[in-house]
């Protein structure tokens, strides 16, 4: 996840409560399922950075084709609003689709959509101006095959089981302690599974104490990655995905998130 505001210091092992304002749910509902005029209402800006979630969604199914693989069960941790989750459960293969985030009120909005398929937010124009749109769930598929749950990336319940796809996606880097998630994330993915990663790693105090940054002065995030995820996981490939956020009609942000793939040794 990646937020356009810092409301103080992490005070504890939770994660950052800014994930729960209002403000913070209408834009990411905007970075999900915005409209192309929406989210550049100039018509200018980088037009392939948009769809992000859709295109982390289509990067971890190419990762396990390319490798012959059908994953039957696919599990997002730091789903957000829940984009990604829903363009996993359009796949017909996956027969089971788990989306999770600390969030409640991002799980609130992910189940709204599930069960009605639009949800309403507002975007900021300017000042207190403000304009309305809606995100929508488009294409048939199984909703039975999907479910959001709350629940804590350093702290992942056991009963979930092992998944055939892993994705998480711009959470590294949000997490107060991310080595707690990466130390255990091997018992979720199935031998000869993938774990996919993106972050643009902005490590920052107010969400990481840097003590607990896995970059160090001599070495980067990848290099940290491979040293962590190496004796339970062979490196695949790295995509850089760009993508783009609104704030308001003037304001933007853009970013450049690297995404690893890694497949569970056998």
């Amino acid at each position: 996840k990646m937020s356009s505001v810092s409301q103080g210091s992490v005070a504890s092992t939770t994660p950052h409560p800014a994930y729960d304002s209002q403000q913070i749910l209408n834009e990411y509902l905007v970075f999900h399922y915005g409209k192309q005029h929406e989210m550049m209402p100039f018509g200018l800006g980088p037009a392939d950075a948009l769809e992000f979630p859709l295109r982390c969604a289509q990067r971890c199914l190419a990762v396990a084709a390319a490798h012959n693989t059908t994953p039957a069960r696919v599990f997002d941790i730091g789903c957000s609003v829940g984009r990604s989750t829903f363009e996993f459960a359009k796949n017909e293969s996956t027969r089971e689709v788990v989306g999770l985030d600390y969030s409640a009120t991002f799980v609130e909005a992910c189940n709204t959509l599930l069960a009605s398929g639009t949800l309403k937010y507002s975007l900021r124009e300017e000042g207190s101006l403000r304009t309305e749109g809606v995100a929508s769930v488009d294409g048939d598929f199984d909703r039975k095959k999907l479910r959001f749950i709350q629940g804590n990336a350093c702290d992942l319940p056991s009963e979930l089981g092992e998944f055939d796809v892993v994705l998480m996606a711009n959470l590294i880097d949000r997490l107060y302690n991310p080595l707690d998630c990466l130390n255990n994330i091997h018992k979720f993915v199935a031998p000869g599974g993938f774990l996919v990663i993106t972050s643009p790693y902005t490590w920052l105090e107010d969400f990481t104490p840097k003590e607990n940054w896995l970059p160090t002065e001599t070495k980067d995030t990848l290099e940290r990655l491979k040293e962590v995820l190496g004796p339970k996981f062979e490196f695949v490939d790295i995509v850089e995905l760009p993508f783009f956020m609104r704030e308001t009609r003037r304001k933007f942000q853009f970013s450049v998130a690297q995404s690893t793939a890694w497949r569970r040794r056998q």
